[in-house]
């Protein structure tokens, strides 16, 4: 059996504020030869770049890791020095430049990323360039760089909870209100958005997944997952979705 890497370019436009922002998105996506199809093998790289072939359905991790996620803020004043701290100190923001009656974006990196993945810079440039808003990027790379995705998998209610009780800690301590909160979040990071979501009780203004992550996720498995009422408006793209409409197959 021989393993393929396949890089693939992506151009995904999301409705954040008033207009869409295109999205550059590159990544590898790695397909082995003559795979079964209900084979649950499939193969990543670490931040190394050393290859790892992962049975998603048994290497789950007992230990059950230290959940640590980082918020880096950013806003018109300091676009590319953020403010860092703890998510579990939410009194932190107010040492920054938050502004309550202005809206706020979170957005969420996926597996193996980190606060300073492609990705984010993308979004949070193209957001700022053109509005004066509050910008929190998720940092949760203490797990997303160092464990297997079946034991992130597990650890997802853990990991949306804790961006959730943030914000949900912004908005008692700051008065900022969730119908002022959107929520971009990829791969992976689209489910943790979800979660985060779902303990406002579906409150916050708007939740954005890219690409969502597939694989161990179900229909029936809401609580686990991204869902389309996790926010007041949710909406998802993929690959899969882009690809048909330049077929146009959607409409």
């Amino acid at each position: 059996m021989t393993i393929h890497t396949l890089s693939i370019l992506t151009v995904i436009y999301i409705r954040v504020f008033s207009e869409y922002v295109e999205l550059l998105s590159e990544y590898e996506e790695n397909k082995l030869d003559h795979q079964d199809p209900l084979s649950t093998f499939f193969t990543w790289k670490d931040k190394n770049g050393t290859p790892h072939l992962e049975d998603i359905k048994q290497n789950v991790n007992k230990t059950s890791p230290k959940v640590d996620i980082m918020i880096y803020f950013y806003s018109k004043y300091n676009p590319d020095k953020p403010v860092i701290f703890n998510a579990r100190k939410v009194n932190e923001v107010t040492k920054t430049n938050f502004n309550p009656s202005k809206e706020s974006l979170f957005i969420v990196h996926g597996w193996g990323n980190w606060y300073n993945s492609s990705v984010n810079i993308v979004i949070k440039e193209a957001v700022l360039k053109k509005h004066d808003v509050n910008i929190f990027v998720v940092d949760w790379s203490s797990i997303s760089q160092n464990e297997l995705y079946s034991t992130i998998y597990k650890l997802l209610p853990k990991l949306g909870a804790s961006v959730g009780k943030f914000i949900q800690g912004i908005t008692k301590r700051c008065r900022h209100r969730l119908s002022k909160i959107k929520m971009v979040g990829y791969s992976l990071g689209a489910h943790i958005a979800g979660i985060a979501g779902k303990t406002t009780k579906g409150q916050i203004k708007c939740i954005i997944g890219l690409d969502p992550a597939g694989p161990l996720f179900t229909l029936d498995d809401v609580k686990r997952r991204l869902n389309k009422g996790d926010a007041k408006y949710v909406e998802v793209s993929t690959k899969k979705c882009e690809s048909a409409m330049k077929k146009g197959n959607v409409q």
